[in-house]
């Protein structure tokens, strides 16, 4: 049990991350699934993307809450410092998002279009994700929730 404890104490940030990026894909996906069968749009095309944004919107919530407490542990003395950390969070985010959005196409159409679990492109998808899921790692640690002197 002692060894538990010691492993996830040095391995804390890391393990906080994980927890924290498959609830975010939890919370995503529910809201995501949740619109789509709830918003009285009748338009398919317009429902997705709504829904997606919406998604995305309560996910980057959810994400820079738990990511501020749990993951960096971050403590802010203003609302100035606060805005200034959930902004920077965003944008990083932001960045990410456009990575996600055309990173897969990219790669896709530089021959990374392998079908795997019946998924055409979905090479380019989990190469997408790693790299995103690095960057955010990054990004938050390095610019959004760094200790300030």
């Amino acid at each position: 049990m002692e060894a538990c404890k010691h492993f996830f104490y040095k391995h804390k940030p890391l393990i906080m991350y994980t927890v924290a990026g498959a609830l975010s894909t939890l919370v995503n996906w529910v809201t995501y699934a949740c619109c789509t069968n709830i918003l009285p749009i009748p338009s398919s095309k317009i429902l997705i993307t709504t829904s997606n944004i919406i998604a995305w919107f309560i996910t980057l919530i959810f994400a820079y809450a738990f990511y501020k407490n749990w993951v960096f542990e971050s403590k802010t003395d203003s609302l100035h410092d606060l805005m200034r950390e959930l902004l920077s969070f965003t944008g990083a985010r932001m960045v990410t998002g456009v990575i996600e959005v055309f990173g897969v196409p990219f790669l896709v159409a530089l021959g990374m279009n392998h079908t795997i679990m019946g998924v055409q492109g979905f090479a380019a998808k989990i190469c997408v994700t790693l790299i995103v899921t690095i960057l955010n790692y990054v990004f938050s640690k390095m610019f959004v929730f760094k200790k300030h002197a």
